[in-house]
């Protein structure tokens, strides 16, 4: 177990047959991640005579330095340790080294973010098994989001909380607005180690003027806002129609209706003036999908609602400068439990009905889980998966596209 404790003992004897462990662990019994956990890369050297090892970037870059050096030094002796030129220095944080490396559920968000490692096995945005955003050097595309002005509304968990990482890592300046200051503070916390910089500013969007106090207090500590994400949103409880109570009905109309036109009017106001700005509003394939409407059917009449106000605005704005489009997501499910506040659906009667995020995940890869069986793409979608097309319709590399919308639901939704 040259390298990675659990990892490197089959790595390092392929890489080099002839030399027997030092003192071996045994290898996982699921040879599978191997290859995916160490990346192909074991440069755990040593010669026979001295047992002298020069450990660098043995199995995950970055990460596995720190676990290679531990084990060389316990097993090999101090002064017959060293570094190797290749070795990439640690996260400053390596308190969960031994839970990433474990693989038994996704690391903390961006917590892989930006290392050679991460950059290297980036795929389509996300490290593979963990909620971690990346780019690979070769490949990324530069949105041109750095320090741009961004308010999210309802960003304190679930899809919010994919928005608020996803814009954060692009080096944006993010405003968390929610009536959930506990949470969205979370969120914010665990954007810390990402490029931009994100805030809380306690907001009901249904009440214009605490919209007018929002509008005012970003651009007065951050500048004009170049970008509005109107994620807020929700159901107060799933029902029959001819049972719906007058006061859950008007509750879902006035955050999903008058939430988004409140927003898009004192916001939206100063991106006209200034002749620039994009809106992404977030709506939902209860809108589009009869049978994802069942039993809400006001909140995907409020959705279809925004949808038409985004087209029919989009074409008034976009001879003023301003870009709006729509995200419709399907089924998305928050990585962990308390990704999302007390407010949100899946506290109030989405894990009771569906399960827990594992049970979920377990349920769809089984084929179980029943409005993600029958999708061409049958998995479970997750808030980087909205937050991926909607950093991509916010950015300069989207100005030539207004008045649309994007379903991002495993193809359950085509036009």
């Amino acid at each position: 177990s040259d390298g990675l404790h659990g990892f490197g003992c089959r790595a390092s004897r392929i890489a080099y047959p002839d030399i027997e462990p030092t003192r071996p662990f045994e290898c996982p019994g699921d040879q599978g991640v191997i290859g995916l956990a160490l990346g192909d890369v074991a440069q755990v050297r040593a010669s026979a005579p001295t047992r002298s090892h020069d450990f660098g970037n043995s199995g995950l870059s970055g990460l596995g330095v720190h676990v290679a050096h531990h084990h060389c030094r316990a097993f090999v002796g101090k002064a017959q340790c060293h570094p190797s030129p290749e070795a990439l220095p640690c996260p400053s944080d390596d308190r969960d080294l031994s839970f990433e490396l474990g693989h038994s559920k996704p690391p903390p968000a961006a917590y892989l973010a930006g290392t050679k490692w991460g950059q290297q096995n980036c795929r389509n945005g996300v490290i593979p098994g963990t909620t971690a955003f990346c780019a690979r050097e070769e490949d990324a595309m530069d949105l041109g989001l750095k320090d741009k002005t961004v308010i999210i509304t309802g960003g304190s968990g679930g899809i919010g909380r994919g928005l608020v990482l996803g814009f954060a890592a692009e080096g944006a300046q993010v405003v968390i607005a929610t009536r959930d200051g506990k949470k969205a503070s979370e969120v914010a916390d665990a954007a810390s180690d990402l490029p931009g910089k994100v805030s809380v500013i306690a907001t009901d969007v249904t009440d214009r003027d605490a919209v007018k106090q929002l509008a005012e207090q970003a651009e007065g500590e951050l500048g004009p806002v170049d970008v509005l994400v109107n994620n807020a949103g929700g159901v107060a409880y799933p029902r029959p129609f001819l049972e719906k109570p007058r006061d859950e009905a008007e509750w879902e109309i006035a955050l999903n209706i008058w939430g988004v036109v409140h927003c898009t009017e004192v916001i939206g106001r100063g991106m006209v003036e200034r002749g620039r700005g994009s809106i992404v509003n977030i709506t939902s394939n209860s809108a589009l999908a009869p049978e994802a409407a069942n039993m809400v059917v006001h909140y995907g009449g409020a959705k279809g609602f925004v949808m038409s106000f985004s087209k029919g605005l989009a074409f008034e704005w976009g001879p003023l400068g301003v870009r709006i489009n729509c995200v419709a997501p399907g089924w998305i499910v928050p990585w962990e439990e308390d990704h999302v506040g007390d407010g949100s659906f899946w506290k109030k009667y989405g894990y009771e009905f569906f399960g827990t995020p594992d049970q979920m995940a377990a349920q769809a890869e089984s084929g179980e889980l029943f409005n993600v069986g029958q999708q061409p793409i049958s998995r479970i979608g997750r808030p980087e998966d909205i937050a991926d097309a909607t950093l991509f319709l916010a950015s300069e590399r989207a100005v030539h596209v207004t008045g649309q919308l994007v379903s991002v639901s495993g193809g359950a939704w085509m036009p």
